[in-house]
């Protein structure tokens, strides 16, 4: 699972500092900010699921490392050695 910064966490006076934003739309961008964060959270996932079982068993493949790479369209160890061409 991937683990997000706290710094995403919008600070409600923060917001409410800036002119024109009330309570509702500092809940609205909070709401939405969590929505898209969330989307992306499981959008890395699905990439990771589509990792095949060799490539993730190759020594130094880790999921974090198997994430970027599927993110990269290189999910196979053929994939994986076209890349060292």
């Amino acid at each position: 699972m991937l683990r997000w910064k706290k710094s995403l966490t919008f600070r409600l006076p923060g917001l409410l500092a800036i002119e024109g934003f009330d309570e509702e739309i500092v809940e609205t961008l909070r709401n939405r900010a969590r929505d898209a964060i969330l989307t992306m959270a499981i959008a890395s996932e699905e990439k990771l699921e589509e990792v095949s079982d060799d490539m993730r068993n190759l020594d130094g493949v880790d999921s974090r490392y198997a994430r970027k790479l599927a993110e990269a369209g290189v999910t196979t160890r053929d994939d994986f050695g076209g890349t060292c061409r």
